[in-house]
C-alpha cells in the first residue's frame, strides 16, 4: 500500500498541518521513551529534561563535538517540543485566525492575571487548550504509527522509509507519495545523513536570535528590546515545564514582587557544523542554542527545502522549526505556523 502523505514528527507543526490537511495521511513518532530500544543509543548532549515534563532521551548515531556552551533539543515523544514550551505566538502577521478556531485554540493575551507573564509587544499570546492548560499537541491514536523514523529511499514512483516499530519490535518500510518531515533539527540531521543526503564534508548552519534571562524586581517594561516578562508564579511554571491550569492557592506568590524578564535582541548568532566521517564538528564556537529558537536550516549554504527540492522533485518536504525563517525576536510558533500554511496554499 502506498500511503497519500506521510507525516514524520508529532508536534506542533505535524498536529497543525494534518489538521488542516485534505487528503488522508499517516503519522510516525515515538509515543513513549522505549528503553531497550533507546540503549546505548542516548545522546546527553541534546538531553533536555524539565522537571515536571515528561521525560525524554535523545537517540543519535552519530557523534557530535560540541562545547558545553552550545544547546540542541531533541524531543521524541509524541507533543515534540510543546512537551515543554510556554505555548506564546506572536499574531502581528497572522490574520487568519479561523485557523485556532479549528484547531480548538484558545488565544491568552498575555497579564499576570491569566498567564502570570506580560510583553511590551502587544501581538504575543498564549496559545491555550478547552482546559485552560498551554497547548500541547500530542496527537490521538488515529493514524499514528508508534515508531522511530531510520531513512528514506526516494524511487521514482514513491518514496520508501523506514522505520523501527516500537510495538513489533523491528525495522519495517512505509511507502508514500510525498514526504512531510516534522522534526526537531537533531532527528531532521540524522534522517538525511541516514538516507544520504548530508555526505562527508557537508556543511551545515542555524540561526537564532539573541536571547538571555534577568532577574527584575519591577512589574514595568522599559525596553525596546522583546521581552517577555514572568512573575515569580510564570517562572517557576516555565522553569520546572508545568503547563496545567494551577490551583487559585498558589496565585498568592503572583504578589511577590520578583520578576524574570526573557530578553530577545535583534542581534542574530550562527552556528555551523562540518560533517566528517560519520561525525558533526563544531566550526564556530560561540554559546549558541539556549533560545530553543533555532531555525534557517542551511546545507552547504542553501536553505533546507531550496536543497530537497532540487533533489527530491518537490517530494520531501520540512515543515517544522529548521525551515522556519525567524522575521522577528520572540517566539517562533507564528513562522513555524507559516512554513505549514505556505505547504498546504493557504494564506496566513
Amino acid at each position: 500500500m502506498i500511503h497519500e502523505y506521510l507525516i514524520v514528527g508529532s508536534g506542533f507543526s505535524s498536529n497543525v498541518f494534518k489538521s488542516l490537511l485534505k487528503k488522508k495521511y499517516k503519522i510516525i513518532a515515538p509515543k513513549l521513551i522505549d528503553k531497550e530500544f533507546y540503549k546505548n543509543k542516548k545522546n546527553h548532549n541534546f538531553t533536555h529534561n524539565k522537571l515536571l515534563s515528561k521525560k525524554t532521551i535523545s537517540v543519535t548515531r552519530r557523534k557530535y563535538y560540541l562545547p558545553k556552551n552550545i544547546y540542541l533539543y531533541d524531543h521524541l515523544l509524541n507533543g515534540g517540543s510543546s512537551n515543554i514550551w510556554g505555548g506564546a505566538i506572536n499574531l502581528e502577521k497572522l490574520k487568519n485566525k479561523k485557523i485556532f478556531e479549528l484547531l480548538k485554540i484558545n488565544l491568552i493575551k498575555l497579564s499576570f492575571d491569566k498567564t502570570f507573564s506580560i510583553s511590551n509587544k502587544k501581538n504575543i499570546y498564549q496559545m491555550r487548550d478547552k482546559k485552560d492548560q498551554i497547548y500541547n499537541f500530542c496527537h490521538p491514536g488515529n493514524d499514528y504509527i508508534n515508531g522511530f523514523v531510520i531513512n528514506f529511499k526516494l524511487l521514482k514512483n514513491h518514496i520508501n522509509c523506514e522505520y523501527f516499530s516500537f510495538s513489533k519490535k523491528k525495522i519495517l518500510k512505509i511507502k508514500c507519495k510525498k514526504l512531510f518531515l516534522a522534526t526537531g533539527v537533531v532527528q531532521l540531521i540524522e534522517i538525511l545523513a541516514n538516507s544520504g543526503y548530508i555526505r562527508n564534508r557537508s556543511k551545515l548552519s542555524l540561526d537564532e536570535y539573541e536571547h538571555f534571562f534577568k532577574i527584575s524586581f519591577s512589574n514595568k517594561i522599559k525596553s525596546n528590546k522583546t521581552i517577555v516578562k514572568y512573575n515569580l508564579i510564570g517562572s517557576i511554571k516555565h522553569y520546572l515545564g508545568y503547563q496545567k491550569k494551577i490551583n487559585n492557592f498558589f496565585k498568592i506568590f503572583s504578589f511577590i514582587p520578583m520578576y524574570i524578564d526573557q530578553i530577545f535582541t535583534n542581534k542574530k548568532k550562527k552556528i555551523e557544523f562540518t560533517f566528517k566521517k560519520n561525525s558533526f564538528y563544531l566550526s564556530s564556537v560561540k554559546k549558541f542554542g539556549d533560545s530553543a529558537h533555532y531555525h534557517n536550516l542551511k546545507i552547504n549554504n542553501i536553505k533546507i527545502n531550496e536543497f530537497l527540492k532540487k533533489i527530491t522533485r518537490n517530494k520531501i518536504q520540512v515543515i517544522s522549526m529548521p525551515a522556519a525563517v525567524q522575521t522577528k525576536p520572540g517566539p517562533i510558533s507564528n513562522d513555524i505556523l507559516e512554513i505549514v500554511l505556505k505547504n498546504l496554499k493557504i494564506k496566513s
